[in-house]
C-alpha cells in the first residue's frame, strides 16, 4: 500500500495515471487556498475500474456526495454528512470546516497546528457518554467550538472556555489527557483495513452505475495535464536526447521524421491505437508487449500516456518535433532500446576518459570539422543559423553538442557516422 500526501484537484488523476492501482482511499485533501479533490476525478477514476474509498476528512466528504455513484465511504464522519447529523447535536452536519485543520509545510510532516471541530465533537459525545460533563454542557462547548474560525479550534481552546468551570474543568481536561482519540484517525485506519480486506478478495471493482462525460471542461484539464506530463523527460530519456545530438545531421532528420510521424484517425481512442501497433510489431501475447516495455523503459502507466499522446496527434504534423514526440517517435519504431544503450556506453567512456587537453578548438572550427557548415562555400553559414537549420535550440546547444562528439572521439568512438542511429 502506497501513502501520498494530502491530495489537491488532479493529485487523484495524476496517481491513477502513475501508478495504476485496483483501489485508492481518500483521507486528506486541501481546500481553502488550494482547489479540492475534483468530483469529476473521482468519477473518472470509477469509470476506468478503480475502486475508490473515502473516510475521515475530504474523503467523507466526498464518499458521502458520490456514494450513490458507487464511491465506498467508511467510518463514523462519513456516515455523519451523508445522514446530516452527528451523534444528537441539533444542528445540521454538512459544513466542509467540520473536518478542516490548520497544518504545517511538507517538511513538517503535515504537523496538525489545530484540532478538527469533528474531533473536538466526538470527544465532548465521549465525555458525556462517561458522566465527566452533562449534555447540556456538551452542546454549548460544541457551539462554541463551532463558532471558531477553523485555525483556532483546539483541545486547548475547549478546556479554556469559560464555561468551564471547578471540578467539570478538571474533570474534563483529565479525561481528555486519559481518553481522547481522534475520530479522523479512527476512520482512517477503518478506511486502511477496509481496502486490506477487499483488495484480499481479488474482486474486481463493481461496474460503475453511470456514464463518465467527457466535457469540455475535463477535456482541457486532461490536455493540459498530458502537457505538463510531456514536458518532463526521466533521465534516461534526457540522456538519449543529448546523445542524439551529438550527431547534428541525423538529429535535424530524426526530429523532422518524427515530426511527420502519423498519429491516430481523429476517431481512434488510445487503446485502438495501441491494439493496432501491437499487431503491426507482432507484440500479440502479454509476455511479448512487458518484454518490449521493459526494454523501452515503460510501466503500464507509461504505455496508456504514449499512445494517448499518439491518439491525440489525430494525424497532425508538426515538424520539427518535440524532444517528447522524438522519444515516442523511437519507442514506437523499436528504436529506443538501441538508442538508450549507446547513450549509455558513450557516457561510460566520457566519464572514464576525462579531457583535458591543451587546446580546445572552436566551435566554428568544430562545425566545419564535421561537416555542419562549409567554411570555403560562398556566404557560408553563421553558427546561429546552422543551429536553425538542424534544428537545435539556439547555437550555443549546438556548440555543446560538438565539443561533446570531440570528447567522445578522444574517448575512443572513432567512427561516430557508423553507428547504427
Amino acid at each position: 500500500m502506497r501513502i501520498l500526501p494530502p491530495a489537491a484537484q488532479g493529485d487523484l488523476y495524476r496517481a491513477i495515471l502513475d501508478h495504476r492501482p485496483r483501489a485508492v482511499g481518500i483521507v486528506d485533501g486541501y481546500f481553502h487556498q488550494v482547489p479540492s479533490v475534483w468530483h469529476r476525478e473521482v468519477l473518472w477514476a470509477m469509470s476506468e475500474g478503480v475502486a475508490v474509498f473515502g473516510a475521515a476528512s475530504m474523503g467523507a466528504l466526498r464518499a458521502a456526495e458520490l456514494c450513490d455513484f458507487g464511491m465506498v465511504g467508511v467510518g463514523r464522519v462519513f456516515e455523519a454528512y451523508r445522514d446530516g447529523r452527528y451523534g444528537s447535536f441539533p444542528e445540521l452536519f454538512e459544513n466542509d470546516d467540520e473536518v478542516a485543520v490548520l497544518h504545517g509545510p511538507p517538511e513538517t510532516g503535515f504537523l496538525r497546528l489545530s484540532d478538527a471541530l469533528v474531533d473536538l465533537r466526538q470527544g465532548l459525545i465521549e465525555a458525556s457518554d462517561a458522566g465527566v460533563i452533562s449534555a447540556a454542557l456538551r452542546d454549548r462547548l460544541a457551539a462554541e467550538a463551532a463558532a471558531l474560525p477553523y485555525g483556532e479550534r483546539s483541545a486547548e481552546a475547549l478546556l479554556a472556555s469559560p464555561s468551564l468551570e471547578g471540578e467539570a474543568a478538571q474533570a474534563l481536561r483529565l479525561w481528555w489527557e486519559r481518553g481522547y482519540e481522534s475520530q479522523k484517525r479512527r476512520d482512517a485506519i477503518a478506511l486502511i483495513a477496509r481496502m486490506e480486506a477487499w483488495l484480499s478478495t481479488g474482486e474486481p471493482a463493481p461496474p460503475p452505475s453511470f456514464v463518465f462525460q467527457r466535457a469540455g471542461v475535463w477535456e482541457a484539464f486532461v490536455a493540459g495535464e498530458a502537457r505538463r506530463r510531456a514536458e518532463t523527460l526521466s533521465p534516461d530519456e534526457q540522456l538519449v536526447i543529448d546523445d542524439l545530438q551529438l550527431d547534428p545531421p541525423a538529429w535535424a532528420a530524426l526530429r523532422r521524421a518524427a515530426g511527420r510521424e502519423p498519429g491516430g484517425s481523429l476517431a481512434e481512442d488510445a487503446r485502438d491505437c495501441l491494439l493496432r501497433w501491437r499487431e503491426s510489431r507482432g507484440l500479440r501475447s502479454r509476455p511479448a508487449l512487458d518484454a518490449w516495455m521493459a526494454a523501452n523503459g515503460l510501466d503500464q502507466a507509461g504505455l496508456a500516456a504514449l499512445f494517448e499522446r499518439v491518439a491525440r496527434r489525430g494525424g497532425a504534423h508538426v515538424t520539427p518535433a518535440g524532444f517528447r514526440d522524438v522519444i515516442d517517435h523511437l519507442r514506437i519504431t523499436d528504436r529506443y532500446a538501441a538508442a538508450l544503450a549507446r547513450a549509455r556506453r558513450h557516457a561510460e567512456l566520457l566519464s572514464a576518459n576525462p579531457d583535458a587537453p591543451p587546446a580546445r578548438p572552436s566551435a566554428m572550427s568544430l562545425a566545419e570539422r564535421y561537416g555542419v557548415i562549409d567554411a570555403s562555400a560562398l556566404g557560408a553559414e553563421t553558427l546561429e543559423r546552422a543551429a536553425r537549420r538542424l534544428c537545435y535550440g539556439d547555437a550555443s546547444a549546438l556548440a555543446q553538442a560538438l565539443e561533446m562528439r570531440r570528447k567522445l572521439e578522444l574517448a575512443g568512438v572513432a567512427d561516430f557516422e557508423r553507428e547504427a542511429r
